[in-house]
C-alpha cells in the first residue's frame, strides 16, 4: 500500500510515495514496513549520545521527529498509532531490558524480522529513487533497532544474514567476504515501520 511521501522538503528530489508491505494485523490496525531503503544514515553519533540503544539513538530521534512531521500529510498522522517498545534481549551486548519508549515510527527488531522477514527474497531491500542516488548497492544492509556490539549502533539486516555487527551474524559465526556490506561505514539503510489505524 501507498502512505506518505520522501524524501523530505530540501532534498532537491521530488516526494514519491512511500510503498509498504503489510506484515500483520489486528481488528483495529496494519503494521506496515518499508517495502524499500529509503535514506542511508548512522545508527548514532556517539560523541553526542548516552549508551542506551535506540532509546537515545539519532535515527529514533530523526524518525519520530523531521520524518515524521514532513513525510505524512496531517490526515495521514491522526492513523499513525503510539507503540510502545522494549529493548531486546541480546547476548552480545547487556543492557537495561526495563527501558521503554513509545514511537510512532520505528525499526523493526531482530525478533520482528525472525517473524515476519524470515525468507531471503522478503529481507532484501528494493531502493528508492533517492535512495539509489546515495548508494546504488542493489542488496543493501538495514539497521534494525535492536543493539548490536554495543548501545551506540544496531544489529543490521541483509538478505543473506541477519548480524550483531559488520562481521558477525546474529549466532556469532563471522561472516563470509562475500556477506560483508562493501563498505564498512556506519551510513546503512532505513526501512521505518508502523502502527497504522484501519
Amino acid at each position: 500500500m501507498l502512505f506518505g511521501k520522501y524524501p523530505l522538503p530540501g532534498s532537491g528530489q521530488m516526494p514519491d510515495p512511500i510503498s509498504w508491505l503489510v506484515l500483520d494485523e489486528t481488528d483495529t490496525a496494519l503494521l506496515l514496513f518499508s517495502e524499500c531503503v529509503l535514506d542511508f544514515m548512522p545508527f548514532t553519533d556517539v560523541f553526542r549520545t548516552r549508551d542506551r540503544g535506540w532509546i537515545d539513538s539519532d535515527i529514533r530521534k530523526w524518525l519520530n521527529g523531521d520524518f515524521y512531521e514532513h513525510t505524512f500529510s496531517e490526515a495521514e498522522k491522526k492513523r499513525i498509532l503510539p507503540a510502545e517498545h522494549r529493548p531486546v534481549e541480546n547476548r552480545w551486548y547487556v543492557q537495561d531490558l526495563t527501558a521503554v519508549c513509545e514511537d510512532r515510527v520505528f525499526l523493526l527488531d531482530i525478533d520482528e524480522v525472525y517473524r515476519y522477514l524470515s525468507g531471503r527474497e522478503i529481507r532484501k531491500a528494493l531502493l528508492t529513487p533517492y535512495a539509489r542516488s546515495i548508494d546504488a548497492d542493489e542488496d543493501p544492509w538495514w539497521w534494525t533497532r535492536s543493539c548490536g556490539v554495543s548501545g551506540y549502533d544496531g544489529a543490521l539486516v541483509h538478505s543473506v544474514n541477519v548480524a550483531f555487527a559488520v562481521w558477525h551474524n546474529w549466532n556469532g559465526e563471522p561472516l563470509s567476504e562475500a556477506e560483508m556490506p562493501t563498505e564498512t561505514e556506519t551510513d546503512l539503510g532505513i526501512r521505518p515501520a508502523l502502527w497504522l489505524r484501519k
